[in-house]
């Protein structure tokens, strides 16, 4: 593109065009000498007085303002006294005058009163008229003035130029317009001041043209100013932008763009010489982008572009997000991470990411579910290539899909398991822990109505965010005695008070299952709004912890602790579930407020066959009993007791926990190669270790109280001694 640039040497500048018009203090001697130079006895008669003025200016006004100067026509100076200039407002002629005779310079000069009703702001242009041809020439006008009560333009030396051309306007403003607003300024392009007539500056509000000028010399200052009228049919509001057309290119500067646009306001004056206003252009854009969702990536290469350049853009994942498609004006323009465009405007990109639900499962079983929108997403199959070799069974309640990578080379899944859903809830068994990753939009959990079926549905929670179950339940209904219970924790609704306990939390990735007392289907959606309990409680501590993850299945038990025959009620007790002196789970006694007691709901963990004990602590005081006179025996998604009529626990005496209370389970260790080990408060376990019978250490650490999951790798069929040394 060709950037016009300044001319230091003003005398070969073509000055064909005229200034714009404003009131200058000028010095006395300066309005002596013009009035001198000007009279009648130094300007000669016309070479023909018979000439007669073409047009008659309106009479009866109260303003009047002077103009002295040449007539220019394509840059090149005239010398005629057969030409008349007329001063026009609109249609209406303020002013007439012919060319004389300036002796002293031997220029043919223009005094032109100009005259006006109002005392400044109209737009006076110019028009001119042949005598020798008798005929008006059709030339575009390139002198425009601002009326100003008394001024006097054009002196001795730097008259006013009475510019023409045949040069035609390029664009054609609307015509019948009810209000306008006038913006004098400089032509800007790339921050640089333009010094040419050939520019032509237009003003529009979306595609429709408001108004057009070209660049006027102005002699005072020794710019090329534009004096626009711009026009419209609102008061006020519209945003009035500029284009920019190029007379002696002969073409539209489309490379530029307008960087500076105005707000129609009627009336409105923008510009002076003092400040002109400045219709700025520039040939470089900006190309942004904005990441979807916020903060799931980042991009490189935006920022400012020449026009016709290459932009090259490339985004790159955070975690939890994977790069989906590149978004121009609601167009996908391409699914690559690195997207190249030529520049010719600025550009908004949109970079949208998927979300990546990434969940680390541990050894064994695992409850799951989905928040990745499952409409038209492989997600089983992402969910079997991220489990790889570490995969072993995935089951719905009523599909599943087992690999058989021991007997091939590759993982093979194979089952009547053929896809996800976000309303299931999924067990997945592993035989080693490992991190697994789907992919897609977010599920709309409005999109995905779970139902209820009596008795057991094991359902998703396609929601991003932990709630209370009083939140995200809102619009359940519940029948008495419904349960909710995920890997390690249950809950039981109470008719007339709500779920207990309250403080049940879901976790997004979870599966769970619902347990419905009701002898019909009820739909339901998951919500974030409507909150009825106000807040989340953080998981408890718990003294005993178990494996849950050993075990696909669970039931729960709700219990009420008797000593001595004496109802337990403090809520520093928790009642452990014990299957061959290994805990399969646990929970603290809770108020219960309408049935004034205290109870425990426990998850259980284990197998059909196991007989369930449990044994009652209280970490605080350091006291536990172990002897309890009642047990179950384990069947899966059982539900034992209820709030009306609990499951009771009766308990000896309890004691001081002491040294004859840590306990190693299973013991032997006949079926896996992972053992328990429970550190009571009080006591200090400084180092666990288990050897072989050659007395070669096979595991090695130091424990504070607590429960422990040991894993040793141990040989089917030989004999380890483990050894706890205690401070």
């Amino acid at each position: 593109m060709r950037i016009l640039k300044n001319n230091s040497n003003n005398s070969k500048i073509i000055r064909n065009f005229a200034p714009i018009s404003v009131t200058i203090s000028m010095r006395k001697v300066v309005f002596i000498l013009l009035t001198i130079l000007l009279s009648a006895t130094y300007i000669a008669k016309a070479d023909n007085n018979d000439f007669t003025k073409h047009w008659t200016p309106i009479t009866g006004t109260q303003y009047h303002m002077s103009v002295y100067g040449i007539i220019t026509i394509n840059g090149e100076e005239q010398f005629s006294d057969a030409l008349e200039i007329g001063a026009f407002c609109g249609d209406e002629c303020r002013g007439s005058s012919m060319a004389q005779l300036f002796p002293p310079t031997s220029q043919y000069v223009v005094p032109l009163s100009v005259v006006s009703n109002q005392e400044s702001g109209e737009t006076i242009r110019f028009r001119i008229y042949d005598h020798s041809i008798n005929e008006e020439l059709e030339l575009t006008c390139l002198t425009a003035v601002l009326y100003q009560d008394n001024n006097d333009l054009g002196t001795v030396g730097n008259w006013f130029n009475f510019a023409f051309s045949n040069l035609t306007h390029y664009w054609t403003p609307i015509t019948g317009t009810q209000y306008n607003m006038t913006v004098s300024g400089i032509i800007v392009i790339n921050g640089v001041e333009q010094f040419t007539p050939y520019l032509e500056v237009g003003a529009f509000c979306g595609d429709e043209c408001r108004g057009s000028e070209f660049a006027q010399y102005f002699p005072l200052t020794g710019q090329y100013v534009v004096p626009m009228t711009i026009v419209s049919n609102q008061e006020s509001g519209e945003t009035i932008t500029f284009r920019l057309y190029d007379h002696e290119l002969a073409e539209e500067l489309v490379e530029l763009h307008c960087t500076n646009p105005v707000t129609f306001v009627n009336d409105a004056v923008i510009g002076n010489p003092m400040e002109w206003f400045q219709f700025a252009f520039s040939n470089m854009f900006m190309v942004t982008v904005t990441i979807e969702p916020e903060g799931a990536g980042t991009v490189e290469g935006a920022g400012e572009y020449a026009w016709g350049s290459t932009a090259t853009l490339t985004a790159s994942d955070n975690v939890g997000f994977v790069f989906k498609e590149w978004e121009i004006g609601g167009e996908i323009v391409s699914t690559e991470r690195t997207y190249s465009f030529d520049v010719y405007a600025d550009v908004n990109l949109i970079a949208r990411y998927y979300y990546q639900q990434i969940n680390n499962l541990v050894n064994g079983w695992n409850w799951w579910s989905t928040y990745i929108e499952q409409n038209n997403n492989d997600g089983l199959t992402m969910l079997e290539n991220s489990l790889g070799h570490n995969g072993v069974v995935i089951k719905s309640q009523t599909q599943s899909v087992i690999n058989y990578y021991p007997q091939t080379e590759d993982d093979m899944w194979f089952g009547d398991l053929t896809a996800l859903n976000n309303e299931n809830s999924y067990l997945i068994q592993t035989n080693a822990a490992c991190e697994i990753a789907v992919t897609g939009d977010i599920a709309v959990a409005a999109n995905h109505p779970i139902t209820l079926t009596p008795n057991w549905t094991w359902i998703g929670y396609p929601m991003t965010a932990p709630l209370t179950i009083q939140t995200a339940m809102s619009q359940l209904e519940p029948a008495a005695n419904d349960v909710l219970k995920n890997q390690t924790h249950s809950v039981v609704f109470y008719e007339g008070y709500g779920w207990w306990p309250n403080n049940y939390t879901f976790t997004p990735g979870c599966g769970y299952k619902y347990f419905s007392n009701a002898t019909e289907n009820k739909t339901f959606v998951y919500t974030a709004t409507g909150s009825k309990d106000g807040g989340m409680t953080e998981v408890e501590n718990r003294f005993w912890n178990n494996d849950a993850h050993a075990f696909a299945e669970n039931m729960s038990v709700l219990v009420m602790a008797y000593v001595d025959d004496e109802a337990m009620q403090n809520d520093n007790l928790e009642v452990g579930a014990f299957v061959n002196g290994e805990n399969r789970g646990s929970a603290h006694l809770t108020y219960f407020p309408p049935l004034n007691r205290y109870c425990a709901l426990i998850t259980v963990a284990g197998q059909k066959g196991d007989k369930v004990e449990f044994g009652l602590v209280d970490a605080e005081n350091n006291k536990m009993s172990l002897e309890c006179s009642d047990n179950v025996m384990f069947e899966a998604d059982a539900m034992i007791g209820s709030l009306d009529k609990p499951f009771e626990t009766h308990f000896a005496e309890m004691k001081d926990i002491n040294k004859e209370n840590i306990f190693v389970y299973p013991n032997p260790m006949d079926r896996n190669s992972t053992f328990s080990v429970e550190v009571p408060y009080g006591e200090t376990i400084t180092e666990i270790m288990v050897t072989n019978t050659l007395g070669k250490t096979m595991h090695k650490e130091h424990l504070t109280p607590g429960t422990y999951i040991i894993k040793v790798s141990c040989q089917s069929g030989s004999v380890y001694y483990g050894k706890l040394i205690v401070k």
